[in-house]
């Protein structure tokens, strides 16, 4: 039973981060033309494509973008939305998905209030930003997402109406502006300071090395206490090769290391993302168990 709930889940988060089919069928029958005859208990159903899985995906886009070192300069504008400083996004996506929910769950919260429809449009901002400011295979999720809010702003106004303005309207819009400007400078903030903190060229000059700096849980490294360098047991394991095979076949050694200085550096440049050195480490670690197996670490 919870392996075939694990597949459903799965399945529902895969087609939400390519489509957005889950999240607009789930808007329609949540404020579709047929939306009173559903019945309120299996709303809860509804939520997680249209605002759980996009807030988790939020979270994953954020550890596997952390940059590693400098690649753009000092122009913190083309780091913006990259790792940690896309985190400052989350608190009012999350907050306009909290209340995109509590719509789906409740049908009397939308009357005489703006928040469903503010809401739904810092959630179609925001993923168009991260949709738009690079294109990419990644845009794919926030692109989807769009789409999918849109679909339900349009579904909300239809089935509710827009409500007759109010002082409070007013507030709700003026208090909305200041959260995204708050936002945005609180974003330029983080990513100064996340510049700031990165070395200024590759963490490692070699491929084993860079993939040494992925995510701790991953690479399993640590710092070594005596030269400050980050390793890995699976560094050593290269790095013991390499001496064995420089004292026992010292042409083949020279020849190997020729050609790994000109790639390597060049390989090593291009693992910008934590989330490269995850990859590159698991690639390599069928050379790895060979060398182990080999008695020739």
């Amino acid at each position: 039973m919870l392996g075939a709930l694990a597949g459903v889940v799965i399945i529902v988060v895969v087609f939400t981060t390519i489509t957005p089919l889950p999240a607009i069928l789930s808007f329609r029958v949540a404020w579709g033309p047929n939306a009173e005859r559903n019945a309120q208990s299996n709303l809860a159903l509804l939520v997680f494509p249209t605002t759980v899985c996009p807030l988790l995906l939020l979270l994953l886009y954020s550890s596997v973008t952390q940059p590693e070192w400098k690649q753009f300069g000092s122009d913190h504008i083309r780091y913006l939305a990259k790792g940690s400083a896309a985190l400052t996004y989350f608190p009012p996506f999350a907050a306009a998905n909290f209340l995109v929910a509590r719509t789906i769950l409740d049908r009397n919260y939308a009357k005489a209030t703006l928040l469903p429809e503010l809401s739904l449009l810092t959630c179609i901002l925001i993923c168009l930003y991260f949709g738009l400011k690079e294109i990419t295979g990644a845009s794919v999720f926030p692109l989807s997402c769009c789409i999918s809010y849109s679909y339900g702003l349009v579904l909300f106004v239809k089935l509710h109406g827009t409500p007759q303005w109010l002082f409070r309207h007013f507030a709700f819009i003026i208090a909305w502006i200041l959260t995204s400007i708050v936002t945005v400078f609180a974003s330029i903030a983080r990513t100064k300071q996340m510049v700031a903190d990165l070395p200024d060229e590759s963490p490692g000059c070699f491929v084993v090395s860079a993939a040494a700096h992925g995510h701790r849980f991953v690479v399993r490294s640590e710092v070594d206490a005596l030269t400050g360098q980050t390793v890995n047991n699976q560094l050593k394991v290269f790095r013991a090769f390499e001496a064995r095979l420089a004292q026992r076949a010292p042409r083949v050694h020279q020849l190997a290391r020729r050609m790994y200085n000109r790639l390597g550096p060049w390989i090593a440049r291009k693992m910008i993302f934590r989330w490269q050195a995850d990859l590159m480490y698991i690639l390599l670690k069928p050379l790895e168990w060979v060398i182990r197996l080999a008695g020739l670490s």
